[in-house]
């Protein structure tokens, strides 16, 4: 089984009041990106460690 840690738990502070990981890119959330590539690639299970405002992370 090949696994994958998926860091995700910074503050976003250089853009203020958003959060990076939900702000959209090509009509998706930037965290949607590296796990789209985790998931075409031979990984198994992918480990996201979140941080701040990790709800709102989950929500998407």
């Amino acid at each position: 089984m090949i696994k994958a840690i998926l860091l995700a738990a910074g503050q976003s502070k250089r853009l203020k009041s958003e959060n990076k990981l939900i702000k959209l890119y090509k009509k998706k959330p930037l965290i949607n990106h590296p796990l789209n590539a985790l998931h075409k690639s031979k990984i198994n299970k992918v480990i996201i460690v979140l941080g701040h405002q990790h709800r709102e992370v989950k929500n998407y």
